[in-house]
């Protein structure tokens, strides 16, 4: 039988194993690589989102304990009975471990007469102005290193003048 000439270049030849390169092998291999590579630096990335995002926790928890020793303060009678008040810690837990600790102090800076605008006559009343600082410490497992918030606030309070 002869062979049609035709026929032949439609059918193509089988190629011999040896003719081979690997070049599926070389292509594949980098992409392995390319992928691992974006898998370590996602991973990384994870990693410091979560610190950043516990950081921020702390923080904000400080900030809270610290707002919790200024209500505390101002929460007393009145600023006048209790000035100067000692600088007073309390220690905030749960069941486990140590949440935080506030420090406050109530400070008097003195009597003055009362604002211009408040309706208070100066010769009936006067006015006592108070510096309160509250600060607020949280450990997020270290307690070598405590995250801080300070926080101030001014006060004044209307008193009876009784020395006229």
């Amino acid at each position: 039988m002869i062979a049609n000439p035709r026929t032949r270049a439609a059918c193509p030849r089988p190629r011999r194993p040896s003719a081979q390169r690997g070049a599926v092998l070389i292509v594949s291999l980098i992409l392995l690589a390319v992928l691992t590579l974006l898998g370590l630096s996602t991973m990384s990335t994870t990693s410091l989102e979560e610190k950043m995002a516990a950081n921020t926790q702390e923080s904000t928890r400080a900030f809270q304990i610290a707002e919790t020793g200024l209500a505390r303060a101002f929460g007393t009678k009145t600023l006048s009975e209790v000035s100067p008040l000692p600088e007073e810690t309390i220690k905030l837990s749960d069941s486990q471990r140590k949440v935080g600790e506030v420090t406050y102090a109530i400070r008097r800076n003195g009597e003055y007469l009362p604002p211009v605008g408040s309706l208070f006559s100066a010769k009936l009343f006067r006015s006592q102005h108070f510096d309160v600082e509250s600060t607020g410490k949280t450990w997020s497992g270290d307690e070598a290193t405590p995250v801080r918030s300070v926080h101030h606030a001014g006060a004044y309070q209307i008193i009876p003048n009784f020395q006229n």
